[in-house]
């Protein structure tokens, strides 16, 4: 259970990695518009985040019935982002995000453990 707990919290950190590297989303997480190398590693740390995502998902699974739960934490985790664009201010959503991080790379290290 905190495998999949923590796949959705790096997931939901994950698309908000790829958000803020999206012109549109920027001013919505970080407030000014950052560098374009700032701009790569923050998109190349969500993709990094989404792949842990399916691998903690498909750990312990075969590997197709693991895609498929990430794919439902995926959609659950997207959903819970766009709504936070809609109706957060940038604090809250910034500390969502940050918590989602948090709390993801702590389970998965206590899984781990």
């Amino acid at each position: 259970m905190s495998a999949l707990l923590s796949a959705g919290l790096l997931a939901l950190a994950g698309f908000a990695g790829l958000a803020a590297g999206m012109r549109r989303h920027q001013a919505g997480l970080v407030g000014t518009s950052p560098g374009k190398s700032a701009v790569r590693v923050v998109r190349l740390a969500g993709m990094l985040l989404l792949a842990g995502s399916v691998w903690l998902a498909a750990d312990g699974r075969t590997l197709s019935m693991g895609v498929t739960i990430w794919f439902g934490l995926a959609m659950l985790s997207a959903l819970a982002l766009g709504l936070s664009f809609t109706y957060c201010a940038r604090r809250c959503l910034l500390g969502l995000v940050l918590t989602a991080l948090c709390a993801g790379l702590l389970l998965a290290g206590l899984r781990a453990g």
